[in-house]
């Protein structure tokens, strides 16, 4: 962090139906000199066990993501960033004080915070969903939207869309992998669509790679699509 060593790649999501690029996910990247780019599962366990280390780098990310949207809207391109949120940093008493103090260090306009969608693990919220409820309405009070990730791995996930004021879920990989070729794969995700119209909230495939599994997908009525 200290020698700007990390950048953030940006992976689109993209509307079934339209072909848009609606948003994309920020994910961070470590410019190593010496073993060049690491990906995230090669140092996202030794910050996130460290308190001060998660919240410097949690700052770091989101004013990355901040400034990013503003070059974007300055060149003409309005897009959403969507940025993970780690559990410890999600379920820090202080997580608002700290969000709002990086709002504050970018100058950040409430118009550009409606370009800015927060995701966290569906198993972060199980702990105390009166608690993530308070902070995810704090947030949207703010113009943020929130995404569930990783959803259909945790428990609970009914009670998870009636309690929580959530925008999306994303369905997680190893659904759509395995979707083409396994009976029960597909009938979870076409409950997990269905159950999503009903409580008006969008649809995120995570790992739609191959064309079959994309218009299978558009028919059976998935919102969005994202690459792995």
């Amino acid at each position: 962090i200290i020698n700007d060593e990390f950048c953030l790649y940006y992976q689109p999501k993209i509307n079934v139906i339209s072909g848009q690029i609606l948003a994309v996910e920020a994910l961070a990247r470590w410019q190593h000199p010496l073993l060049g780019i690491l990906s995230p599962n090669e140092f996202l366990s030794l910050i996130e066990n460290d308190d001060e280390l998660s919240s410097q780098f949690n700052y770091w990310v989101i004013s990355q993501a901040i400034i990013q949207l503003k070059q974007w809207q300055q060149d003409g391109l309005y897009i959403k960033i969507c940025v993970n949120i780690s559990q410890r940093e999600f379920k820090h008493k202080e997580f608002m004080e700290k969000i709002n103090k990086i709002f504050s260090d970018n100058q950040t306009s409430l118009d550009l915070l409606s370009y800015l969608e927060f995701e966290i693990l569906e198993t972060v919220t199980i702990e105390n969903l009166n608690k993530s409820n308070k902070i995810i309405q704090e947030c949207k009070s703010l113009g943020i939207t929130f995404a569930l990730d990783d959803f259909g791995t945790g428990s609970s996930s009914l009670m998870h869309l009636k309690e929580l004021e959530i925008d999306t879920i994303k369905i997680d990989r190893t659904f759509v992998s395995g979707m083409m070729d396994n009976s029960e794969d597909m009938a979870i995700i076409k409950a997990v669509v269905g159950l999503a119209n009903a409580f008006d909230i969008s649809v995120t495939a995570i790992g739609a790679e191959k064309i079959e599994q994309i218009m299978s997908l558009m028919e059976i009525g998935c919102d969005e699509i994202q690459g792995y």
